[in-house]
Parts: C-alpha cells; structure tokens; sequence
C-alpha cells in the first residue's frame, strides 16, 4: 500500500494535473518539479521517501495512480 504525507499528496496532485504525463516519464517529473520549486513543498527526507515510494512501483501501478490523482483532483 501506498503512504504519502498530506504534502507529499498535493505536490504529486500539483504535479499531476499539469498535463497527462505518460507514465514512464511521471517519475522524472516528479523529480524535475520538486527540483525547480521556488519553495519546496516539503524536506530532503520526506522527498526522498516519496521518491523510494515511487521507485518501487511497476508503469501499470504508475498509471493506476495517475488515474487516483486525476479522480482526487476533481473532486
């Protein structure tokens, strides 16, 4: 089971909604928008949690997640 914090969550939400990122590339933006953020949305340990997190998951689990944070987004 996933575990974000609730930072963690909006960033992935943030980053998410700004296009409909391919799931191969979404780790990458993840990783490019954390790195380009005037203000980080959160520290070093959480960031690199959240990237361990992401890390572990397979493209079809990426997609399912996307899919999550699309549906959470609009709500």
């Amino acid at each position: 089971m996933l575990k974000f914090t609730q930072a963690q969550f909006e960033f992935l939400l943030f980053v998410d909604m700004q296009d409909d990122w391919h799931r191969s590339y979404f780790f990458e933006r993840v990783s490019e928008q954390y790195a380009s953020s005037p203000e980080l949305p959160f520290d070093a340990t959480e960031y690199e949690n959240l990237m361990t997190e992401l890390q572990t998951l397979s493209t079809d689990r990426v997609a399912n997640l996307q899919f999550a944070l699309c549906a959470f987004g609009n709500i």
